[in-house]
Formats: structure tokens, C-alpha cells, sequence
């Protein structure tokens, strides 16, 4: 009990009803002054926030009234029809996560307190019966609990506008949870986007230890899922069963391999729209979905990895090895504290959660490993602990001169991969070209999406639909108009052949594309370079005159660049 709030307990800690086998003894009126305090801390928050203008609707026509900023209209979700039909631009919910949290049992806990108030009867409590949840106690199983997010989900599909966004925060780690709600959205007729539906959010870490966090059905984080209301009920699609293993092994896959290692969480981001869109999830269970990981990948405490044999022949290769994930969240540190030069951590984890998006988005702990690497904790304004970097924390103290402005050093060749797309669209940009960065490195950065430019349809570009395809995934594009004037593809660890080999497919699907190609490497991989990009078989297909290479030293750190003379080619 000592340890529970420092033996002070004012919270109900648990997701259900917890008699403690220790008693504790403690003074009513200090938890009540304790309580009431809390509460007004509450209201200044809220008032500070939303002002005064916070009132109960009576009828949906309240909503247009000028006098308030937030209207509280309380009814239930299963029947809404004082709401028009398709009159709400968004719908942002938070439902209930199966079992995890009993909301309305706890609430009895303490309406007991206000019958009078409630317009209770002695022996009566709150009424559960449309409460959707899985409760065994109350006979509400996974089928149940499916049945009455669908009767929400209905109701929120009716008053939505065409193609308008429905949102909300889930989390669990029951399979079987999982499918209830996402075909409960999925038969009332929202589709849920492969590409950008879900979106992982790392738990705030003062949380993680509660007893509802540490819940057998509790997962850590949220998930931001987004489902677009559909004019007409998704198309279902199939696939054999003798697929469904590769492709988990193979969406699976590339979240442990950017990781480094996965949690469920993680593998869940990439893999549930799969399952939805493939008319599986209703099929599959936890028991199923087990014996794919297992087969594949080995599992060490909470993660997933490649086989051994694979991560110590990537160690070998590699002096020291970092996760794709840990060289992007480095990246973005540096480039944020080049700038600002110190930071809280709040505002470092808010500039890389809001840059890593997806099944791309770092965990706590990855991040908290790259700052220990290149950062050193200091003393900032008001004795707030702040990060900055270690090489100008170092060139502080040699030159004693806090404010000078830090040189951009180059530390990481693992960490240049974004910065160098960004220096091109930067240099794109003065030479009179927008750019397009590819739709995989969109999917990884948020930032990258802003960068981009969207390239319309392969028609305006002259090009057929498979080229097309493959030229939108090459990472940068130059384009004036509907012209492509250079193409790049930057290689960090991956092979260089697999840049040549995109070049060659687009070129041979469109052989009068004629476009300056470069690929830029490394300066450590020169040689592997030339040797591949001037291999017998490219020079015997013209892919040796076509596609020319760049080193990362004539790109970093160049206020001016003219990549026509940088450029190398292979004689």
C-alpha cells in the first residue's frame, strides 16, 4: 500500500473491481479536500481552455448557436435521430475497448451516492443493458459487443456527409476485439484505408504502469483509426490461403526489419487493414495468427525479430548496426536541434511523432536510445532538464561561446538519408522544379508529404500505368509542368542494384523517356558503385551511359550544388 500513490491512494487504479487484500486506513476528510482540489484544478483547466461558453444542447438546432464553443448533447449513440441525415462533417469517438474498462459497473461505484440526484429507487443502480462491452458477468460476449458498435456505427454512418471521416482511438490486444469493432465499422459501410487508416501513438509514460495499462486485454498506446463513410458497401476481397502466410511474413517482416525488432503493436499497424481488406479478419484468430509469427520470426521478452541467422549476418556486414527507424528519429533530432540547438523532450518526441507516421512511428525506447547516443542532458531556462547535441555541448566548452552557431556536422551516414531528399527538393526548388518524393517515403514522413507534389494520372505524363506506377516509388522526382526532368534514388545500406534495377524496368517499359537518372551512395561505396553501374550486363543494355552516380560529401552541408558537374559517370 506504501507504494500505491505514495500510500495516499485517491484514484481507483484498476479497470474493474479491485478489493485490495491489504487494508489501508486513511482520514475521509483529507481524501475528500484532496478530491475536491483535484476537481477545481479540473474546472480552471477547462475554463482556461473552452471559456465559459460550455452548454447543454436541447435539440440539434443548438449547435448553430453563436453563444457557445463547445455544445454537450447527451444521448445515446444507438439512436441519434434528432441529427439529420449526412449534416456532420467529422465524427471523432473514443469507444469502448471490449472489456477493458467497465465503465459503467464503476460508475455505480459511486451513483449509489446519488439516487436522489439520478432519480434512482433504493435498490435500483445504473442501467447497463445498452452498454457496449464485453462483460461475462452480464452475458455479453465478442458477438454482442460486435452488434452494438455496428447499431453506433450505423447511426454515425446515417448523419455523416458523402465520403466525410469518421475517427477514433482504440486499443487492445485481443484479436478477437480487434475484429469485432473493425467489422462492426466494415458492415455499416466504412472503408478503412490500407495506406494511411491507422496510425500508432506511443503511451504517455507515466501511465504505463497503472493497473488498467498492465490489464490482461490492455495494450500500450493508442491507435488513431480513420474510416471513410463509403457511397456504397465495400467490395470485399479475396485471397488464397495458401498466400495468407507469405503475406503476413511479408507485411510483418518490414515492421520488425525497420525496427530492429517489433512489438504486436507495431506488426498490428501493418497488418490489420490487410486482414479487413482481404476478408480474413472475420476468418483468423489470435490462435491463427500466432503460429505465422512463430513460424517466421523469433520472439525474445515483447518483440518479434528476424531469424538469428539474419541478424548476425546483418551484424557482420555492418560495424555497428542501426534499425532503419533509429537512423530516420536521428535524422530528425539533429536536423530540429541544429536549429533550435536545445530541447525539452516533449517538444523532441512531439517533432517525431508528428514526422514518423504509421507502423513507421518510433517507439519510447527508440528514441530514448538515440538521444542517449547523440545527446547529452543539460540544464536549461528555469533548471528544466533540455537536450542537446554532444558535439556542440563539446565546442561549447572548448570555445566557451554558448551561442555560436553550430556547424552541421556529419555524423551518420544512416541519418543522411532524409536530410539529403530534402537538400534535393531544396535545390529542385531553386532551379525552378517542384518535386515528387516517393509514395513509400511519404508513407514513412509526414514531412515528406508536404515536400511532395501530387503527379495526377500517367495519361498527362505519356507514360503507361505500369511505368507510371513505378516512377511515382523512385524517391525523388524533378517536374516541371508535366515534364520529368531528373530522377533520383537514394542508397544508404540496401544494394545499389536495387536502384539500377527500378531505372532499368522504367526504362524499358518507356524507352523514349529520356531523364537524367542518378543514384547517390555513400562515399565509402564509390567502388561498389562503379562496379555495378558498370557492369557487363548494363553496359550491354545502355544502362551504363543512362544512370550516373552522386556521393553524399557533394550533397550535405552545399549551399550551392550544380549536379550536372557532380554527377559521375562510369567510362
Amino acid at each position: 500500500p506504501e507504494k500505491w500513490q505514495g500510500g495516499a491512494p485517491s484514484d481507483w487504479p484498476g479497470h474493474d473491481y479491485w478489493p485490495p487484500n491489504v487494508p489501508l486506513e486513511w482520514s475521509v476528510w483529507q481524501y475528500f479536500e484532496r478530491c475536491y482540489q483535484k476537481f477545481l484544478r479540473g474546472k480552471s483547466y477547462t475554463k482556461q481552455e473552452i471559456g465559459n461558453y460550455c452548454k447543454g444542447a436541447t435539440c440539434f438546432q443548438d449547435l448553430n448557436n453563436a453563444d457557445a464553443t463547445c455544445w454537450l448533447f447527451a444521448k445515446s449513440a444507438t439512436d441519434l435521430n434528432e441529427i439529420p441525415d449526412e449534416s456532420i462533417d467529422v465524427i471523432i469517438t473514443d469507444p469502448p475497448y471490449g472489456g477493458n474498462v467497465n465503465y459503467m459497473h464503476l460508475s455505480c461505484f459511486w451513483a449509489i451516492w446519488l439516487r436522489d440526484e439520478l432519480g434512482l429507487k433504493e435498490t435500483e443502480v445504473l442501467d447497463t443493458k445498452d452498454e457496449a462491452i464485453v462483460n461475462k458477468w452480464e452475458g455479453k460476449g465478442y458477438a454482442e459487443y460486435r452488434q452494438k458498435m455496428y447499431e453506433i456505427f450505423k447511426e454515425c454512418y446515417r448523419v455523416l456527409k458523402p465520403n466525410r471521416w469518421m475517427v477514433m482511438t482504440f486499443h487492445n490486444r485481443e484479436f478477437k476485439v480487434w475484429s469485432a469493432i473493425h467489422l462492426a465499422a466494415h458492415d455499416a459501410g466504412f472503408i478503412w484505408s490500407e495506406k494511411d487508416g491507422m496510425i500508432y501513438q506511443p503511451p504517455i509514460q507515466l501511465y504505463i504502469t497503472t493497473f488498467h495499462q498492465r490489464a490482461g486485454g490492455a495494450m500500450l498506446g493508442d491507435f488513431i483509426l480513420s474510416y471513410r463513410k463509403a457511397e456504397a458497401s465495400p467490395e470485399e476481397k479475396w485471397i488464397e490461403e495458401a498466400e495468407v502466410g507469405n503475406k503476413i511474413k511479408e507485411i510483418a517482416g518490414q515492421a520488425i526489419e525497420y525496427h530492429g525488432g517489433a512489438k504486436l503493436s507495431t506488426i498490428y499497424t501493418r497488418l490489420m487493414p490487410f486482414l479487413l481488406n482481404s476478408g480474413l479478419l472475420e476468418k483468423m484468430t489470435e490462435k491463427d495468427l500466432e503460429p505465422y509469427l512463430r513460424k517466421y520470426f523469433v520472439r525474445k521478452d515483447d518483440k518479434w525479430y528476424l531469424p538469428e541467422a539474419r541478424v548476425e549476418r546483418i551484424a557482420e556486414d555492418k560495424v555497428e548496426y542501426y534499425a532503419p527507424v533509429e537512423a530516420r528519429v536521428e535524422s530528425i533530432i539533429r536536423r530540429f536541434l541544429y536549429a533550435k540547438h536545445r530541447a525539452t523532450m516533449d517538444e523532441i518526441l512531439q517533432v517525431v511523432y508528428s514526422r514518423l507516421i504509421n507502423s513507421n512511428a518510433a517507439e519510447y525506447e527508440e528514441i530514448v536510445h538515440v538521444l542517449n547516443r547523440i545527446c547529452i542532458k543539460v540544464a536549461g531556462d528555469g533548471g528544466k532538464a533540455v537536450y542537446q547535441l554532444k558535439e556542440e555541448r563539446d565546442r561549447e566548452l572548448l570555445f566557451k561561446l554558448p551561442k555560436e552557431k553550430v556547424e552541421k556536422y556529419r555524423y551518420s551516414e544512416e541519418s543522411d538519408h532524409d536530410t539529403i531528399i530534402e537538400q534535393l527538393a531544396r535545390i529542385g526548388k531553386e532551379k525552378g522544379y517542384e518535386s515528387h518524393i516517393g509514395l513509400s517515403e511519404q508513407n514513412k514522413d509526414r514531412n515528406f508529404r508536404e515536400l511532395s507534389i501530387p503527379m495526377g494520372s500517367n495519361v498527362q505524363f505519356g507514360l503507361d500505368q505500369i511505368a507510371f506506377n513505378r516512377i511515382k516509388e523512385i524517391d525523388i522526382l524533378w517536374i516541371r509542368g508535366i515534364s520529368i526532368m531528373a530522377a533520383f534514388e537514394v542508397e544508404l545500406s540496401t544494394s545499389i542494384d536495387s536502384g539500377i534495377t527500378r531505372f532499368r524496368e522504367l526504362f524499358a517499359a518507356t524507352p523514349s523517356l529520356n531523364i537524367p537518372a542518378y543514384i547517390i551512395i555513400p562515399d565509402k561505396r564509390e567502388k561498389e558503385a562503379r562496379d555495378k553501374i558498370g557492369s557487363l550486363a548494363n553496359r550491354r543494355e545502355g544502362i551504363t551511359e543512362r544512370v550516373k552516380y552522386i556521393l553524399f560529401s557533394d550533397i550535405l552541408g552545399k549551399e550551392e550544388v550544380n549536379i550536372a558537374k557532380i554527377a559521375k559517370g562510369v567510362s
